[in-house]
């Protein structure tokens, strides 16, 4: 014990030494500590005042909802999809949760959201371009290249589009792709509508039938070109658009097969 006693004393001694040899050295470390502590308190009570003022502030209030780039879907539609609202603190929205929401218009492929201080909102939309129909019953189902069913119609007196056969009839859910047993058809008929994008002639395709991807079919009004299978696309259409102008077949009814390699064959309708 006694010992255990003396080796105690020694240390407080040491400690008490250590104490007092280092006596300012020790105040200013306790006086940076409590600065230091003061300082994040500070900062603390400061942003939260800053943050309550920022979405309490009238200032901060959206004044101004503006929407671009859009053509297919209105204006006042794509705002009520984003559920934005004049009078919202324009800090206070969800962007991930505006943009979910106005992606669920097939038309839309891509939206970005952008906040304009103090009091303006900008979306900007990428849009999905018609490019066929599909009819079902006495409906119209509008859709794009890629397949995404976009709308259901009464009429489309108003759009020039190509119709497209070779899908199950049974299965269009509108934002969807279009029900294919095959699904190679999604490219090869987004391959056909940069064909058509890319049409320099005043002859308009009317009708794809993808139905056998061994027998594409594609219709300038009465007349039927073979296509055969999907190889090769522009080669062949540009053989039988050729062959279409040079014989003026524009109005007449039989088909051209370019099937085949070699020289294409046409057959006209008396």
């Amino acid at each position: 014990m006694e010992k255990n006693n003396k080796k105690n004393n020694v240390t407080y001694l040491e400690e008490s030494k250590y104490i007092i040899e280092n006596r300012e050295n020790l105040i200013k470390k306790r006086k940076r500590k409590k600065t230091i502590i003061k300082f994040f308190l500070l900062t603390s009570v400061l942003l939260i005042i800053s943050l309550t003022l920022l979405l309490k502030l009238p200032y901060f209030s959206i004044k101004d909802i503006v929407v671009i780039n859009n053509s297919n879907v209105t204006k006042d539609e794509i705002i009520k999809l984003s559920g934005i609202k004049n009078g919202n603190n324009i800090f206070n929205l969800n962007v991930g949760s505006i943009k979910d929401d106005i992606l669920r218009n097939p038309y839309i492929l891509k939206v970005e959201i952008k906040r304009k201080l103090p009091d303006k909102i900008l979306i900007n939309v990428n849009e999905r371009s018609a490019a066929f129909y599909t009819q079902k019953d006495s409906n119209y189902y509008i859709v794009d290249k890629e397949s995404i069913v976009l709308e259901k119609r009464s009429n489309i007196n108003t759009m020039k589009l190509v119709k497209l056969v070779g899908y199950d009839k049974n299965n269009l859910v509108i934002g969807q792709v279009l029900p294919y047993k095959d699904n190679r058809k999604v490219q090869v008929v987004s391959n056909i509508t940069d064909l058509i994008i890319d049409n320099t002639s005043k002859i308009n395709m009317s009708i794809v039938d993808v139905t056998n991807l061994y027998d594409i079919k594609i219709y300038y009004g009465n007349i039927c070109v073979k296509m055969g299978d999907c190889n090769n696309l522009e080669g062949k259409l540009n053989k039988a658009i050729s062959i279409i102008k040079t014989q003026n077949l524009q109005n007449k009814k039989g088909y051209v097969d370019v099937s085949f390699k070699g020289n294409p064959v046409f057959h006209i309708e008396n």
